[in-house]
């Protein structure tokens, strides 16, 4: 589902530096069925938790996406 603009055009409104807002349609509807998880699987997500929060961000390789034939406009 796309977001909503802004009355400016945007679609992310910045707070600040850490954060950001967007908004999306509200689809009425119902969440699915979970179910209770196992208790064995409690240490296997806390150590993906733990492998989560200690990783370091990668960066991807700058690339151009201008396509070919095709005219930049301002």
């Amino acid at each position: 589902m796309a977001a909503i603009r802004a009355s400016s055009g945007a679609l992310v409104q910045h707070l600040g530096d850490r954060y950001a807002l967007t908004v999306h349609p509200f689809v009425p509807g119902s969440a699915g069925s979970f179910g209770p998880h196992p208790s064995s699987d409690r240490e296997a997500v806390v150590d993906m938790l733990i492998a989560l929060h200690r990783s370091r961000p990668v960066t991807a390789p700058r690339t151009n996406l201008r396509l070919l034939g095709r005219a930049v406009s301002a």
